[in-house]
């Protein structure tokens, strides 16, 4: 088979996907003073790294970044509550949780509504937004695997939103001698 029939194919949607959620993360850090080390590392469950462009008590407040993207109900669930998990295979699930130098954030952009493919540019005025929500959580505070776990919920709450406020504050309390 030549590669004629793939080159009319596109992308398939996770690309298209994985491209959108890293558009919005670069544009969510640059708005907050900040740039992505290399949008294309993901090496021991990081996809890139959010460097601080702002003087600070210590030079180069950073964090590590892991993106998933999703719009399947199969693969995020909403919850009573309204917040969402996901399952986390237990790999990824250790190496998140793992102590490391530089802090690792694990977000996800979710997009809404639930069965879209192909992320959407919606024009609100003279401003445009992605049909979705970019949610983060913290490694540290999720509960350790058994040794015999395949994978592990991983919880996203609501007001847990990745902005460009969340972004200046932890590289604030990072560049200031503090752990994100």
């Amino acid at each position: 088979m030549g590669e004629e029939p793939i080159r009319h194919t596109g992308a398939p949607a996770s690309a298209r996907k994985e491209v959108a959620s890293k558009a919005v993360l670069e544009l969510i850090v640059n708005d907050a003073g900040c740039h992505l080390s290399d949008p294309r590392l993901d090496y021991n469950c990081v996809d890139t790294t959010v460097v601080s462009d702002e003087p600070h008590r210590y030079a180069l407040p950073r964090f590590d970044v892991q993106l998933k993207a999703s719009s399947s109900e199969h693969r995020v669930r909403r919850l009573a509550d309204g917040d969402f998990s996901m399952q986390l295979d237990a790999r990824s699930h250790w190496e998140l949780r793992r102590d490391r130098m530089t802090p690792v954030k694990f977000i996800l952009l979710l997009l809404l509504p639930t069965g879209v493919e192909v992320p959407r540019l919606i024009r609100v005025g003279d401003k445009y937004t992605l049909d979705g929500i970019m949610l983060l959580s913290d490694p540290r505070t999720w509960d350790p695997l058994e040794p015999d776990q395949k994978s592990g919920t991983v919880r996203f709450r609501l007001e847990d939103e990745f902005t460009e406020e969340y972004v200046r504050s932890e590289m604030k309390r990072i560049g200031d001698g503090g752990r994100a």
